[in-house]
């Protein structure tokens, strides 16, 4: 006999998904059918849908408990705020005392290599919730190749955790992770890759101008977006005002009109050992002027380009190095913790490709990182645009994306503003 959470069996493993939904009809089947497998109990809040949603739930044998609020209640993005909607979902987790709670957004899709239920019941005990990467689809005629052409738009998110009595929900306005908010109390995060979550709600450029639209009205510095601007985290790190220029960058790839990149010319990370911390541009109070790569401790540095090592500094934060190698109008630097002995002199001549050092480790963060800026006269400029109108592509590559530090937020910690 089951007498607690932490008494139970594989034999006896019970998976719950929750999610909330407010017109969903395109895709609602896919998502239940994708579920209703491999979840015991699907329950779902419907939020004054005002299409074929109330039904498609009430006739799917795979949804156990459905909550409906009237579709003729006052038109808001939600009727219950999202802190008070996660904590009803959790609650009514609580009802069903699973093992395990997945909780996504109605318009995301689970995709599985493997039986996910085997997986569930062979995570170690320490593990108290999972994150799998999230593939954003895209079905855009103007725009066919957007990904991958412009980057893959991939990220890592925590749908799953084990349940347990006294979960929580974050207090954000917006942003708050699925998971409880105080879900590391209870163990570590572990990652699956051979699931998937495939975000259907994204798919073309005008859903994701009209997602950057709304978001800024919202919340117009992006505090509740952990400082990550709305616009180049939705539109492949392009600004609003730069969207003439991402159509542009686009079909210059897609004709494969590429800048002329000198021989050994190469990403400062290799692509398979990189993930992107913070990116270029704009943040609530400054300006950050470059990109921080994240990688393994001891993963090499090199030289994006060639040219004179012009500066070298030792910056205010203890063992940080800073190295700008200049050419023809052309500056790029690189700021490091240094991972080795090796050290370049002023006036150096560096080949393009060449190793500079290596990453050193973080005392906060599992990641070494790399924060690494591009001028042109002077001037900074987009360095992953920089980077990737050579078609180097400075993004990890498609399929198995890597956390930062092991959490959600995109973050590093650099400190690096203007």
């Amino acid at each position: 006999m089951i007498t607690s959470w932490h008494g139970r069996r594989e034999a006896t493993l019970r998976v719950l998904a929750v999610f909330r939904v407010h017109n969903g009809e395109d895709v609602l089947p896919r998502v239940i059918d994708a579920l209703s497998g491999w979840c015991d109990d699907i329950y779902v809040i419907d939020d004054r849908s005002t299409d074929n949603s109330a039904e498609i739930l009430g006739k799917h044998s795979g949804v156990t408990n459905l909550v409906r609020a009237r579709s003729d209640l006052p038109s808001t993005p939600w009727l219950i705020p999202e802190p008070p909607g996660l904590e009803l979902l959790y609650r009514m987790a609580d009802f069903c005392c699973p093992d395990w709670v997945i909780m996504i957004d109605s318009d995301q899709v689970v995709e599985a290599d493997v039986d996910v239920r085997d997986v569930l019941a062979a995570t170690p005990d320490d593990v108290a919730a999972l994150m799998c990467p999230m593939i954003p689809s895209w079905n855009d005629p103007d725009f066919r190749d957007m990904i991958p052409v412009m980057g893959t738009g991939e990220s890592l998110r925590g749908p799953f955790w084990r349940w347990r009595p006294g979960l929580r929900a974050g207090t954000r306005v917006i942003h708050n992770p699925h998971w409880p908010a105080n879900v590391t109390d209870h163990g570590r995060i572990g990652i699956v890759n051979d699931i998937r979550l495939l975000h259907t709600g994204w798919a073309t450029l005008a859903e994701r101008i009209d997602k950057v639209e709304h978001y800024r009205k919202l919340d117009p510095d992006a505090k509740l977006n952990y400082g990550v601007p709305y616009d180049r985290a939705l539109l492949f790190g392009y600004a609003y005002d730069e969207i003439d220029l991402l159509k542009a960058d686009y079909q210059r790839r897609v004709r494969g009109d590429f800048e002329p990149a000198e021989p050994g010319a190469r990403l400062p990370i290799d692509r398979d050992r990189l993930a992107v911390g913070s990116g270029y541009g704009r943040r609530a109070q400054a300006f950050h002027p470059g990109v921080d790569f994240a990688a393994d401790p001891g993963t090499p540095i090199h030289s994006a380009t060639s040219g004179i090592v012009c500066g070298i500094d030792d910056l205010d934060d203890p063992g940080l190095r800073r190295v700008t190698i200049t050419r023809e109008g052309l500056d790029t630097v690189y700021v490091f913790r240094p991972g080795d002995k090796v050290r370049i002199e002023i006036d150096d001549q560096v080949a393009a490709g060449a190793r500079i050092g290596v990453l050193g480790a973080e005392a906060e963060s599992s990641d070494g990182f790399l924060h690494f800026e591009v001028r042109v006269d002077g001037e900074h400029t987009s360095p992953v645009r920089y980077l990737a109108n050579m078609g180097l592509q400075p993004w990890p590559p498609a399929g198995r994306p890597r956390p930062v530090s092991g959490t959600y937020p995109p973050s590093s910690p650099c400190t690096i503003t203007e």
